[in-house]
């Protein structure tokens, strides 16, 4: 916008004449540009989302909620709950690691963000679980075990009737025992997901699985990428076509590399 300039008679209705200055930019396509548009954080204005910020122990800066990595889980499940008392929102991780002895409930109409945040568990619980839970996104963390985290549970459980969750552009690293698993969950989409495995599987064979099981329905998995030793996709447990049910699409943009 260059100028504004108003007329106005004496008798008569006025007049307002805006003068715009047109900019023409060649836009290139890059493909760092999603990750700089969540890095902003920009997104949850832009969704008109509530939002409440976590701080880990090491950011410096205004938040809601401060962790001191200890149980971080406290903070992070307060903030959770806010939102999802306050009718859903956001919750926004900063930068930094946050330490978790036990799990983060995930609760209806919340979503929890963090570019820059590593969410890391050490005990016997998922580092995040959706339990009985509907519309919950869980966008952009990393998750991984400690090195002395030797117990028999996955990074993401979603389970017990739990409806319309999305897993979206998340890496999760050198689980245990499993990666992610569906258990009796419906309309659950996981997409733009890195599973990494840098060791071999640690329980049975299953240490780099995303699985499913118990009548799961309508699991899609897309343009994710698995990589590393003993990484894969297990298939078990589900409703197949014969009740009009459409188990699992997994994207042939998906990719597993490996061994």
């Amino acid at each position: 916008l260059m100028s504004i300039s108003t007329e106005r008679g004496a008798t008569e209705l006025g007049t307002t004449q805006l003068l715009f200055r047109e900019l023409l930019q060649s836009w290139v396509f890059n493909s760092n540009a999603g990750a700089r548009f969540l890095a902003s954080q920009n997104y949850a204005r832009l969704r008109g989302m509530r939002e409440v910020v976590v701080t880990s122990s090491t950011y410096v800066g205004s938040a809601d909620y401060f962790c001191d990595g200890t149980a971080d889980q406290t903070e992070i499940n307060a903030a959770i709950t806010a939102m999802n008392a306050a009718g859903g929102g956001l919750v926004r991780l900063t930068e930094g690691t946050y330490y978790l002895s036990a799990t983060v409930a995930m609760m209806d109409d919340v979503t929890v963000a963090g570019p820059g945040a590593i969410v890391e568990k050490n005990g016997a619980f998922a580092a995040f679980t959706f339990s009985a839970v509907d519309r919950s996104t869980l966008e952009d963390v990393q998750i991984q075990r400690n090195a002395a985290d030797t117990n028999n549970n996955h990074l993401v459980l979603i389970q017990s009737a739990s409806t319309e969750i999305v897993v979206a552009a998340c890496r999760m690293v050198d689980p245990y025992y499993g990666f992610l698993y569906v258990d009796e969950a419906t309309d659950v989409r996981i997409i733009q997901c890195i599973f990494q495995s840098s060791a071999a599987a640690g329980v049975a064979g299953w240490g780099g699985r995303v699985s499913t099981a118990a009548a799961s329905r309508r699991v899609i998995i897309e343009r994710c990428l698995f990589t590393g030793i003993d990484v894969y996709l297990s298939l078990n447990g589900i409703e197949g076509e014969a009740n009009a049910n459409v188990f699992a699409e997994i994207d042939a943009r998906t990719m597993i590399t490996g061994n």
